[in-house]
């Protein structure tokens, strides 16, 4: 017997689990969906991890553009100096 066309199924990993709980199409039905307090602690807990993602997306951009700042001062600083020696 050839097993080598049989595979393991993909079972689901914790991170798609919380982003179908956050996406209100993953869950189809005719009743509204109801919250439980567990499942509404995993929404919060998904919700905190994308915000905290998110705040280092932006700490990483922030330093990016303090270098820029930072290198147009000094350079904004060396032209003020060449405009006063030139007068």
């Amino acid at each position: 017997m050839d097993t080598s066309k049989y595979s393991a199924p993909k079972l689901p990993t914790i991170k798609n689990m919380l982003e179908d709980i956050s996406d209100p199409s993953a869950v189809q039905g005719e009743e509204k969906l109801k919250i439980s307090n567990n499942e509404g602690l995993l929404f919060d807990a998904y919700n905190c991890y994308l915000n905290i993602k998110r705040l280092k997306e932006d700490l990483i951009t922030q330093d990016s553009l303090n270098t820029k700042l930072e290198d147009l001062n000094t350079e904004l600083l060396q032209n003020i100096e060449n405009m006063k020696k030139q007068r």
